[in-house]
């Protein structure tokens, strides 16, 4: 499981290296982030060709990545921790240089299924609140 979080040092680091591309500052941290950000609402892991191009998005620039649970049923923050691993390992791309922005707000699908069975069990998401049966 990948860990950290993106600093202002890694995100400086990485903007130095990408020179050309337009940058802006985030936050109370003053985090560079690319301009231009990876959406990943049609994205999928185990499909080649979106991973490819997140790798792609990472080594030329961009460093501010959108996506959520609901996004392919979770399939889009997992090719995103995939895509992210293999580039950790690599050591082509630190942590700490990665704006990830994930948004929540209703489980569903696979998610639902998980919540569910973990609040039979007795192990229930300590931040979830439930809204209505299926919310």
């Amino acid at each position: 499981m990948i860990t950290g979080y993106a600093t202002p040092k890694g995100t400086t680091a990485y903007m130095a290296r990408h020179d050309p591309v337009a940058f802006s500052t985030i936050g109370p941290d003053g985090l560079h982030v690319s301009q231009a950000g990876f959406g990943c609402y049609r994205v999928s892991a185990g499909v080649q060709t979106h991973a490819d191009a997140l790798t792609q998005a990472l080594q030329n620039g961009i460093n501010l990545i959108d996506t959520s649970t609901n996004y392919a049923d979770g399939d889009s923050e997992r090719l995103v921790g995939a895509v992210l691993q293999q580039m950790l390992d690599k050591g082509s791309l630190s942590r700490d240089q990665v704006v990830i922005v994930s948004k929540v707000g209703y489980l569903q699908g696979e998610n639902l299924t998980l919540s569910r069975e973990r609040t039979a069990a007795g192990r229930p998401y300590p931040d979830l609140v439930e809204y209505g049966p299926d919310l």
